[in-house]
C-alpha cells in the first residue's frame, strides 16, 4: 500500500469504491484513514437518525494578506464548528418553543486541514 508522501501515517487510496460507497475516481488519489472516518461518522449519523442531511463546506482563507498564525492551525476549524453547534442548538431551542414536539439534532463532522482552506462535511438529523 503506498503511503502518503508527506505523511508516512497516511495510506493512499485510489480504487473506484470504499466499504461499498462510490468515489469521485477523478479526485483520486485518497487517504484511507480519511475514509475510514468519514465513512464511521455515515454510519453513526445513519444508525441515530432515520433521515440525514449531509453536505460539505469550505472555509476559504483571503489571499494576498498577511493572517495571524491561528489562521494555520486547527483554530479556525474549532471555532466554525463550535459556531455552527450553537447555531443548531439555539435553532433547536427556538423550535422546541413553537412545538414541544421538535427534535433535537446532533451535529456530526468531518473536517481536512489544506494550505490554503480547510474542509469539512456536517452530518444534520433531517426533519420528518
Amino acid at each position: 500500500m503506498l503511503r502518503h508522501p508527506e505523511n508516512t501515517n497516511l495510506n493512499l487510496y485510489f480504487a473506484p469504491t470504499f466499504a461499498g460507497r462510490p468515489l469521485l475516481v477523478s479526485s483520486a488519489p485518497f487517504i484511507r484513514e480519511y475514509l475510514h472516518r468519514l465513512d464511521e461518522t455515515i454510519k453513526n449519523s445513519i444508525e441515530q437518525y432515520s433521515r440525514v442531511f449531509a453536505f460539505r463546506v469550505d472555509l476559504r482563507l483571503p489571499a494576498n494578506i498577511q493572517l495571524p498564525a491561528c489562521a494555520y492551525t486547527n483554530q479556525v476549524i474549532d471555532r466554525f464548528i463550535g459556531s455552527f453547534k450553537a447555531k443548531i442548538r439555539h435553532n433547536r431551542r427556538m423550535a422546541l418553543i413553537s412545538n414541544p414536539k421538535a427534535h433535537a439534532c446532533e451535529v456530526r463532522y468531518v473536517w481536512a486541514r489544506g494550505v490554503e482552506h480547510h474542509r469539512t462535511g456536517e452530518c444534520l438529523r433531517c426533519p420528518q
